[in-house]
């Protein structure tokens, strides 16, 4: 099971009304990611991890450095510089620079959110789960052009690691054997 609060079956399951409520129940999140041998897990992974990291670190005779190219090429390019340069900034591009947008919308939905627990209790689905990230990274990226530009730059990436399962799916069944087309 997924050991994280972003565990997508945990959730599902959670949630009323959800496609296999009449074969299993919803099964609230305590008894999936909150019980005893899951949080063992998380607790064990959480020590066990950064000692190994640690040991394995501590006899390396070699400390890699970054190129300071390669991240200026990795940053997500913002355009907050490039409308700040022009003479003639349009409303457009100062209500997608600026920052109370984006507070303002952000601090609407953890409204929202504070008030699904107080009439709900600790109900977290995938539904309430999906909605605090999508409000907290609002937040946090300060203004809509950045949210943006860091949201199209993940889904650019993620495509890119995924162009390969349209040909396995082409060559795999479901079974599992190799089909030759």
């Amino acid at each position: 099971m997924h050991g994280g609060m972003s565990g997508s079956i945990p959730l599902t399951i959670a949630t009323d009304n959800h496609f296999l409520m009449d074969t299993i129940g919803s099964i609230p999140i305590t008894q999936t990611l909150f019980s005893g041998m899951n949080l063992f897990i998380v607790i064990f992974l959480l020590v066990t991890l950064p000692l190994m990291n640690w040991l394995m670190n501590r006899s390396s005779d070699y400390t890699g450095t970054i190129d300071p190219e390669f991240l200026n090429e990795q940053m997500v390019s913002t355009e907050v510089e490039e409308a700040a340069t022009k003479d003639e900034v349009t409303p457009a591009e100062r209500l997608e620079n600026s920052m109370m947008v984006s507070m303002l919308i952000g601090l609407l939905g953890l409204v929202f959110i504070l008030f699904h627990f107080v009439n709900n209790g600790l109900d977290i689905n995938i539904n309430i789960a999906n909605f605090t990230m999508l409000f907290l990274g609002i937040l946090l990226h300060k203004t809509p052009r950045r949210f943006l530009n860091v949201v199209n730059d993940a889904v650019k990436k993620r495509g890119r690691d995924h162009h390969s399962v349209p040909i396995l799916c082409r060559h795999y069944g479901h079974d599992g054997r190799v089909r030759f087309i």
